[in-house]
């Protein structure tokens, strides 16, 4: 029989695809499967098999294949066909990247799947291609105001925390400013970014008992704001400001997030995740 195709932008969400689809998530409490129904084998896929009868082999064991766009973008001509021949539904998460020329390039090994559908919560690219260049139509939809009205998500609070630096002079890479230019510009010595920052997060959210989390654009601004930030706490609460990294190992990942669930991490600095 055929099978399924799921596409990730990264490890990360490859790990939880896959969990998730071993167990089928939710939808047997809800009532979308059987209860009865039996699990399917799902293989993770991360690195390139040896072999093309290594790679059929593992994909004929499987129900659902799922991994990285940056592994499959390396396949030959000949893996990308037998991945296309043997799945007739693909299913891009994060599908905002599909219009993205790496993406567009596997996709185009698919034209005779049976279903290609996308998932995202974020439709708009910063280069504002449309995604009709790749699915025909939106079946499902929900905004962030049906969101909050119906308390699936917080009321939004914006507040700006300025701090003196201009992005004028910063190199723009299909809409997004380019990582290695900002962080050499936030961690140069005559701006204010990073200690701005952490002095903000003490007064509007450690001093005030607020559960936070900091996105940051690369690991090494992360890792200099978190110690920026520690080196503001007393000795006992340093401890209660963490970091997690896309390569965070799986155990210290789930101990840090159960830390913060419980209370004794109140801030996560992250960055890929």
């Amino acid at each position: 029989c055929k099978k399924v195709f799921i596409l990730v932008p990264s490890n990360l969400l490859r790990t939880q695809t896959v969990i998730n689809c071993s167990n089928l998530g939710i939808l047997k409490d809800i009532g979308v499967i059987d209860s009865k129904a039996k699990l399917p084998n799902v293989l993770c896929l991360c690195s390139c098999p040896p072999t093309e009868s290594d790679l059929e082999r593992l994909i004929d064991k499987s129900n659902i294949i799922v991994t990285t766009a940056s592994l499959v973008g390396r396949f030959s001509d000949t893996y990308m066909e037998i991945l296309s021949n043997k799945c007739d539904t693909f299913i891009v998460d994060e599908a905002h990247h599909a219009a993205a020329p790496t993406y567009r390039k596997i996709l185009d090994y698919f034209t005779g799947a049976k279903r290609i559908l996308g998932f995202t919560a974020t439709p708009k690219r910063g280069d504002n291609v449309g995604l009709s260049c790749v699915f025909d139509d939106i079946i499902f939809s929900r905004d962030i105001r049906w969101g909050i009205a119906h308390q699936y998500l917080s009321r939004i609070r914006c507040e700006a925390i300025r701090a003196a630096y201009s992005l004028d002079h910063i190199e723009k890479t299909n809409g997004d400013y380019s990582a290695s230019q900002i962080e050499r510009l936030f961690l140069g010595e005559d701006v204010t970014v990073i200690p701005t920052a952490a002095r903000a997060y003490l007064e509007k959210c450690h001093n005030t008992g607020r559960h936070t989390l900091i996105y940051c654009v690369t690991k090494r601004i992360s890792r200099v704001l978190l110690e920026t930030i520690r080196k503001m706490l007393p000795e006992n609460e340093k401890e209660q400001v963490q970091a997690v990294f896309g390569d965070t190992s799986d155990e210290e990942r789930a101990k840090i997030l159960s830390d913060f669930q419980d209370g004794a991490v109140r801030c996560l600095s992250l960055i890929h995740i």
